[in-house]
């Protein structure tokens, strides 16, 4: 998220400040207006780390936030990032190249090693070759999880390990800071949850 790190928004999810975050957002917003994009790709909702899942919902605000100030429609698309690409969209193959520039600069972030190495394990080279940027509404949609998302079991056994002391939960604190964020940054529609589940 930014300048801030993954310790900094749990602790902001758990304490429901939103500040930090509403800023990113009218930065995000104000870098659209001023150099007239048209088109915001993000990380899909996958219900796998709360950050990617945030940066979804900051991407919509601030695109809608450029929309209701210009009045030119910014079009938001998504990309899988935990999970295998699926779904209809602009589709980009990449060239064995372009994969290993890819895999290098996901092994920059060396504390993200352990889920570089499961995604590549779990989806593999060829899989992760091919994007698909999904065309998103406009409106901000939380999903029904079926079931527990992937970062509270994490979060348990970090909890049990002594590692965190607080887990951070889907329903207690992610969607009342969504909800708290939109309405920081002058979303006019409350988040609903969506119809269709996460699986």
């Amino acid at each position: 998220m930014g300048a801030l790190t993954d310790a900094e928004m749990y602790r902001a999810f758990i304490q429901r400040d939103v500040a930090s975050v509403a800023a990113v957002t009218e930065a995000v917003a104000g870098m659209l207006i001023e150099q007239g994009v048209r088109c915001v790709v993000a990380d899909a909702f996958e219900l796998y780390n709360p950050t990617h899942d945030l940066c979804s919902v900051v991407a919509t605000l601030a695109a809608a936030r450029a929309r209701a100030s210009t009045g030119i429609a910014v079009e938001r698309y998504d990309y899988a990032v935990a999970t295998a690409a699926s779904g209809a969209g602009i589709v980009l193959e990449l060239d064995p190249v372009d994969v290993d520039r890819k895999i290098a600069a996901a092994y920059r972030f060396e504390n993200l090693t352990n889920e570089v190495n499961d995604l590549l394990a779990t989806l593999g080279r060829e899989e992760i070759s091919r994007e698909i940027l999904r065309p998103v509404s406009m409106s901000i949609d939380l999903p029904v999880p079926v079931r527990k998302p992937y970062y509270e079991t994490r979060g348990e056994e970090r909890v049990a390990s002594g590692r965190y002391r607080t887990v951070l939960r889907y329903e207690e604190h992610f969607l009342p800071f969504v909800e708290a964020l939109a309405a920081a940054v002058g979303y006019g529609v409350i988040p609903e949850r969506r119809q269709a589940a996460i699986a």
